[in-house]
């Protein structure tokens, strides 16, 4: 890295960040560490990402053009962490990171709030004077199947369901052998923040302003107490976010059952997501996140943590008259040039956004007093936005013997999903 902080990686042209984090284990290192991805068939295998990957290696040799040859001479692109060599996408190297963490309960809905927070934050992002892209869509695998099959679906009458997040599945989890054992990663999925070309001079996000987006989505086990182990260090990434994301599950809640009025088969049959029947105590894996972001970031037990906890009241369809709130008037609002028509980008109400959160930690200190109390005991800002990923309510769906929730694609209507995130990046 030069002075001027220009690149000197081989086949990259622009300006990098001056160190990097990789988003599966946290290393941070200078990209002049980075290693490359062999392409030649008979380098398969390596000694850390295992024996189904490519072997990762520092380049000696380089064409006319600066890109670099793996050892048989095929030319590399691909980039990987010199800890984990697990992948690390490009944009991670040229601009600043925002980490996001979802958790919560298990079958609490994080992976269908993350499905529709992120097919709608691509939908809507135009209206924002920004393009969001998939940085690496290999990593983003098990989320477009989340988005297919709920709104890509080939038959939008029949009922769909997101299967819950296992605890050791392929698609979000990655083994290496690291530091002399076997580990287990997260994989992360990864987007790109950047303004339209013809944005950034008429009051869009500037260039500067651009960021390469990671979310995380643990299986709910990973939360509870005792899960957090040396092999298995999946839920680390909390102590990295910008913004941890705690998902609220109302139905889950019997004082929240109690005070809703709605005939949604969730609160009748008391079935949760996973087709279990128990419900969770939720303030526990509430308060084995802070516990352990206390340990990884070295915060006292009275300290609280700097950055923002949001609170996710999902399911807002249903319980959203008890403070009376129009779920259908999201806190964003577009410019005008006094003729009806948009002048600039539109912008969140921020103004907005705090009081429904005061709302909502007011019917949370009332009816769920201990999860306010966590919150609130664990992090400098606490936000309580109130979501529903579907927007209507599913059915119970009878398949083989297995009952599960299951909504129909085209009732879908998903109301304040991008709110939280639209939150933090403002």
């Amino acid at each position: 890295m030069g002075k001027s902080g220009q690149s000197t990686l081989p086949g990259t042209r622009g300006r990098l960040v001056k160190r990097v984090t990789c988003p599966n284990c946290w290393h941070r290192f200078g990209p002049e560490h980075l290693l490359f991805i062999a392409r030649h068939e008979s380098l398969l295998g390596d000694p850390v990402a295992g024996p189904q990957a490519y072997r990762r290696f520092l380049p000696s040799r380089f064409t006319p053009s600066g890109d670099a040859l793996d050892p048989h001479g095929m030319v590399c692109q691909d980039l990987a962490c010199p800890r984990c060599h697990l992948p690390v996408a490009r944009p991670l190297i040229e601009m600043p990171p925002l980490y996001c963490s979802i958790a919560g309960a298990p079958a609490s809905g994080k992976s269908y709030f993350l499905a529709t927070m992120t097919w709608q934050l691509r939908q809507q992002a135009k209206r924002f004077g920004i393009q969001v892209t998939e940085s690496d869509p290999t990593a983003n695998y098990e989320l477009q199947r989340y988005e297919e099959a709920l709104f890509l679906a080939t038959d939008p009458e029949r009922p769909v369901e997101i299967r819950k997040t296992e605890t050791g599945g392929t698609q979000l989890y990655q083994t290496v052998n690291l530091d002399g054992q076997h580990q287990m990663l997260p994989r992360p999925f990864l987007f790109t923040l950047q303004p339209l070309p013809d944005a950034s001079g008429n009051g869009g996000v500037s260039p500067e302003r651009q960021r390469a987006l990671v979310i995380y989505d643990n299986a709910g086990e990973h939360f509870l107490p005792g899960q957090d182990t040396t092999e298995t260090p999946v839920t680390l990434h909390l102590a990295r976010a910008a913004t941890i994301f705690f998902m609220f599950d109302p139905t889950q809640d019997p004082r929240f059952r109690q005070r809703c009025r709605s005939d949604d088969p969730q609160l009748r049959f008391g079935l949760r997501a996973d087709g279990q029947t128990s419900l969770m105590r939720q303030e526990a894996v509430l308060s084995e996140l802070a516990s352990r972001v206390r340990r990884h970031t070295g915060l006292g037990h009275a300290q609280r943590h700097p950055r923002p906890l949001v609170i996710i009241l999902g399911k807002a369809d249903i319980w959203a008259d008890l403070i009376n709130l129009d779920l259908e008037r999201e806190p964003v609002e577009m410019a005008s040039n006094g003729g009806g028509a948009a002048s600039a980008p539109a912008r969140v109400n921020l103004d907005r956004i705090e009081q429904v959160s005061e709302d909502c930690r007011a019917l949370m200190h009332e009816l769920c007093p201990e999860i306010a109390a966590a919150a609130e005991g664990f992090a400098d800002r606490t936000l309580y936005i109130p979501v529903s990923s579907l927007g209507a309510s599913p059915e119970v769906v009878e398949d083989g013997g297995r009952q599960f929730y299951g909504i129909r694609p085209n009732h879908i209507r998903p109301r304040w999903v991008t709110v939280p995130l639209l939150w933090a990046l403002a």
